[in-house]
């Protein structure tokens, strides 16, 4: 929210198919608040720019920042990055070492607009009131969108079966990320989709590889 996080602007006149020229922003690399960290552990180097509570503080700061801008595209402007590694993230210390993010090399969008962004609102709320295989029924008829047929699925029960065990392992982790290895369950997710006959929404297996690339 705010000014918490920057997004270089675009100046059109110069964009094209294969161009995308955006204004230049100063930051550090996201990184630099881990090698300070370093610094501080090893007792050389660089002169710290931040004390061990300042930089504790800045790390939790950013990360709440990351998460939050993410949501706020997925649901809100529903226009995500799709490259958030920690390259592609620039810290920037204002007044009071307040903490500013600067999210850039923004060529890689996921597109969320229109039925993409329905069918992902009408997943979330499945996942937060029905059961694991209504949430797994759900996604395989939401095939039908993209071109997939009910009809084409081999073994539809074995389908539900395999997302909802999915979904259970991602539910008992509580979604934190120190436990919770959102590529492997991607990546068993769309094992399933080819062994089953699903047909995925691209745009939604592109927001599953940037939430994988921001863990």
């Amino acid at each position: 929210g705010g000014d918490a996080v920057v997004v270089p602007k675009v100046f059109y006149p110069w964009v094209s198919a294969n161009v995308l020229v955006m204004s230049f922003e100063e930051g550090e690399p996201l990184s630099s608040l881990l090698d300070a960290r370093r610094a501080a552990a090893d007792g050389g180097g660089e002169e710290e720019v931040l004390s061990p509570r300042s930089l504790a503080k800045s790390r939790k700061e950013a990360w709440t920042q990351i998460v939050d801008a993410f949501w706020a595209m997925v649901f809100k402007h529903r226009f995500v990055h799709g490259d958030m590694h920690p390259g592609n993230i620039l810290v920037q210390l204002g007044k009071e070492q307040k903490l500013r993010l600067v999210l850039i090399d923004c060529g890689l969008a996921v597109d969320l607009g229109g039925d993409a962004g329905e069918d992902l609102a009408t997943m979330v709320k499945a996942f937060l009131t029905e059961s694991e295989e209504q949430v797994a029924t759900l996604l395989m008829s939401l095939g039908e969108r993209v071109g997939g047929r009910i009809e084409d699925v081999k073994d539809p029960d074995g389908f539900v079966r395999g997302i909802a065990d999915l979904i259970r392992e991602a539910k008992a982790s509580a979604f934190r990320l120190s436990k919770l290895n959102a590529g492997a369950l991607m990546g068993r997710s769309l094992l399933l989709g080819r062994k089953h006959h699903v047909r995925f929404d691209a745009r939604f297996v592109n927001l599953m590889v940037a939430m994988t690339v921001l863990q």
